[in-house]
């Protein structure tokens, strides 16, 4: 029999795997067209920070 906690984990597991397919290929195909470095490394540090906070609420609920 699965126990709730096992659900809270697959739920968790998920929502972040979800997130990291969905934003990381439109990350990708922004970080393609982009020309200029800069904007390549606001593209990777939005898209990090995004993440740690997803998680942060996550785990800290």
């Amino acid at each position: 029999m699965i126990n709730n906690w096992s659900m809270k984990n697959f739920g968790v597991i998920a929502l972040i795997s979800g997130w990291v397919l969905m934003s990381g290929w439109g990350a990708y195909i922004g970080f393609i067209e982009v020309k200029f470095l800069i904007y390549k490394i606001s593209i990777i540090l939005i898209w990090l920070g995004i993440t740690v906070l997803l998680l942060k609420a996550i785990f800290d609920r």
